[in-house]
């Protein structure tokens, strides 16, 4: 079965998408695994980053409500099938899903999101992601979940869904206590039975300034707070070029230009290669502990 990772985080402006999508890149080039991104998130932001604009004007432009929910929409051959149409779809048409999957490079593959997502109740279906990974099963190594920065019932369905996940945050105030209020929500989750919650693989710090004395105050007082040993060692600092990654991920550009790793800098494609290699480690770790358990 694949390693399931869902990026998430009860408050938005800390680089999620940013850093799930460069991850999931990290994965599947530098250590040649089969990965998945699947974007969970109605802003579509992960979905926009890996398409080119062709691609994202035809997912949008669907006829009718009904053939973006229901239908397997095929247009210039391709089946458009995207996350709004998996949460309303029966047993046989996820198992098609697959087939909507888009190639982004050799290696890594997206399941996209839609802006419609948000028009869907899956109060009572916060299964459905769960049992579509069951289907996959073993075509990907690692499947990559991007997560809407909400508690919503999306984030309820990653939970269900993730063998582990991974919050990422800024070093500030704001930051470290929506972290706290979102462990609070996830420890006091109750899955159904038969199904388990997914594990806290570590903190991300994103954004990072670096020398400030208030970044430096934030470490301490998460260390102070028991995640010190969750805080991975590798922090990706704000630089001007991850945004002119994100302005290429929608001005024309070639897909490869949109990555980090491929970024002309001194320091983002080692500081993204880093946490991959310290996010691969993590998972392989406790992989081994349950298997000696």
């Amino acid at each position: 079965m694949p390693n399931v990772l869902a990026f998430m985080n009860m408050k938005g402006g800390v680089g999620k998408t940013t850093l799930a999508v460069n991850v999931a890149h990290g994965i599947a080039k530098l250590h040649n695994k089969k990965t998945l991104l699947i974007d969970l998130d109605p802003q579509m932001n992960a979905t926009e980053y890996c398409l080119s604009h062709e691609d994202l004007v035809d997912l949008l432009s669907g006829e009718n409500i009904g053939s973006i929910f229901s239908a397997l929409e095929r247009r210039r051959g391709v089946i458009q099938m995207t996350m709004n149409q998996l949460f309303n779809a029966s047993k046989k048409n996820r198992k098609e899903t697959v087939e909507g999957i888009r190639e982004v490079i050799d290696t890594l593959y997206l399941l996209p999101s839609h802006l419609r997502m948000w028009e869907l109740d899956i109060r009572e279906n916060k299964q459905v992601l769960l049992k579509l990974l069951e289907d996959i099963g073993d075509e990907y190594d690692y499947i990559v979940l991007d997560v809407p920065p909400t508690l919503s019932p999306y984030t309820h369905a990653a939970l269900l869904a993730a063998d582990f996940y991974i919050v990422p945050i800024k070093l500030d105030v704001l930051s470290i206590w929506g972290l706290e209020f979102f462990q609070a929500w996830v420890n006091n989750t109750t899955p159904p039975s038969g199904t388990s919650v997914a594990e806290l693989l570590g903190v991300a710090a994103n954004m990072v300034q670096g020398r400030r004395v208030a970044e430096e105050y934030a470490e301490k007082d998460l260390i102070g707070r028991g995640y010190g040993d969750a805080l991975f060692e590798t922090k990706i600092r704000n630089k001007a070029d991850v945004h002119n990654a994100l302005v290429s991920a929608t001005d024309g550009k070639t897909l490869d230009s949109r990555f980090l790793l491929n970024r002309k800098d001194d320091h983002l494609p080692a500081q993204i290669s880093s946490l991959t290699r310290e996010i691969i480690e993590r998972v392989e770790a406790r992989n081994r502990a349950k298997e000696n358990d």
